[in-house]
């Protein structure tokens, strides 16, 4: 699933697929994001804790509040949001 030498944008893609069939455990999704920060896609002071609110959180709401589907068009723009957050933090 996580490559982990890749990029940001390919592992968090993999986390958000995973999550259509089981929600992360946090200390895996940690992972992506210290190693991220380790590469330099993130800043080091990245709110890791918010980062990971925003990788769980919109797939819940989608799947169990209301009842959309989380499709692979939907999962890309996701990343692309959860990115641009991440980056901003």
């Amino acid at each position: 699933m996580l490559c982990g030498v890749c990029s940001l944008r390919g592992d968090l893609r993999a986390l958000l697929g995973a999550q259509l069939e089981w929600l992360a455990d946090p200390p895996v999704a940690r992972v992506v994001f210290e190693r991220a920060i380790g590469r330099g896609e993130l800043p080091a002071d990245a709110d890791l804790e918010r980062v990971l609110d925003l990788v769980a959180a919109p797939i819940h709401w989608r799947l169990t509040v209301r009842g959309a589907p989380a499709g692979p068009g939907y999962l890309d723009g996701l990343t692309d949001t959860i990115l641009r957050a991440a980056r901003a933090a």
